[in-house]
């Protein structure tokens, strides 16, 4: 069993909760050494088995996969792997998802490739003129007003060719975060002629989404003076099935929520100072 760090008010916690008295519907922990009446395996102690019903003072009808057996109170025990502080929440807890540059353009982002232009277009919902996503998303403030949460577009173009040396190394390059909207409310958007109406909207991954794009487009080159245009069929295709990692907000993430991710992501950690970078730089 793995074992952990614990602090004296977990401790407390838990001695309160182990010495609790038992209550039917209770879910305990079996003994061990009794294992073999509930037909279970001696090396494991099992935590799906609740009390029945308490005979006196010191038995107690447990019940384990349906087998009901009268045993001692000392033989079973209050489960504590809960107890102490969880800070974990799931009202808008991520899930990383690896997804390929394909992906991340068409499927995500709606850009697709047109052979009449020879570049990647945004391409928009058929009948309804709506993209499917927005890198320019608007929320309410206190006061009710719209305003725009995201920077405007600011990556120098050495940073773009790194970033993109990056993809050639498979190195990870952050996570491309958006969160979809409700159907209601996209039809509501556009009937408001909102500026930002589209089916999802970029949270954080402005900047790197735009350096992709330019790059596949042949807006740059990379720091060897190639540009996508110039990779072989190979190639081209390694890049597009490059992983990048994604997570999505579902549509019921709140404005407050979102904006509080968003706080996160970006104030985690102190920015290296460019002195640094470029101490190492010199190095190499």
């Amino acid at each position: 069993m793995q074992k952990f760090p614990t602090s004296k008010k977990q401790e407390e916690l838990k001695n309160i909760v182990s010495n609790m008295p038992f209550s039917n519907g209770d879910l305990v922990l079996i003994d061990k050494s009794i294992n073999h009446l509930f037909n279970k395996s001696k090396d494991y102690s099992y935590q799906g088995s609740f009390v029945e019903h308490c005979e006196d003072d010191s038995f107690c009808v447990v019940n384990v996969g349906g087998i009901q057996k009268m045993v001692e109170k000392s033989l079973i025990s209050h489960p504590t792997n809960k107890v102490g502080v969880d800070p974990f929440t799931e009202d808008y807890q991520l899930y990383i998802v690896g997804r390929d540059i394909t992906s991340l353009l068409y499927c995500y982002c709606g850009y697709k490739f047109s052979e009449t232009d020879n570049k990647y277009v945004k391409y928009y919902a058929e009948d309804l003129g709506i993209p499917e996503m927005t890198f320019e998303p608007l929320v309410k403030d206190k006061q009710n007003n719209l305003f725009c949460y995201q920077r405007d577009y600011c990556w120098t173009a050495e940073q773009n060719k790194m970033f993109i040396h990056s993809l050639y190394r498979s190195i990870p390059t952050g996570v491309f975060c958006w969160r979809e909207r409700k159907w209601n409310d996209v039809m509501k958007m556009k009937d408001e002629k909102r500026s930002d109406v589209a089916f999802k909207e970029m949270v954080d991954g402005k900047q790197r989404f735009k350096c992709i794009l330019d790059f596949i487009n042949d807006e740059f080159c990379d720091f060897h003076g190639n540009y996508f245009s110039d990779f072989s069929d190979e190639a081209k295709k390694k890049f597009m099935r490059t992983k990048v990692n994604t997570a999505i907000l579902n549509e019921t993430t709140t404005d407050f929520q979102m904006l509080q991710l968003f706080l996160n992501i970006n104030s985690t950690g102190t920015q290296m100072e460019m002195s640094h970078i470029e101490n190492i730089k010199n190095k190499i």
